[in-house]
């Protein structure tokens, strides 16, 4: 199954032109009300980490450079489509003669 990638900017919920400093302020307070010894909800460790994730690239000048270029994957793998290959045939049993 595909894991499909949230918008790291939609995450944090700040715009696309916002500094470090907006970045780092969204972060530590979307933190302190999803982090797992807080939350209540039984998906605030997922959540968490997609908020550490996001804030893990767009803290970090080059990450996310390369993320605003590339999207999530990055450089080396813009053209790797994850459903392509989920429907790609079944593979020639090993040692199965090719001829």
């Amino acid at each position: 199954m595909a894991v499909v990638k949230r918008d790291y900017y939609e995450v944090l919920g700040v715009p696309p032109d916002a500094d470090d400093e907006a970045i780092r302020r969204a972060f530590y307070a979307l933190a302190r009300e999803a982090h797992p010894d807080v939350a209540d909800s039984p998906y605030a460790e997922e959540e968490f980490r997609e908020l550490a994730e996001a804030y893990s690239v767009l803290s970090r000048r080059e990450a996310r450079l390369l993320y605003d270029r590339y999207g999530y994957r990055g450089r080396g793998n813009q053209g790797f489509d994850e459903a392509r290959w989920e429907a790609r045939p079944a593979e020639a049993t090993r040692g199965e003669n090719v001829h």
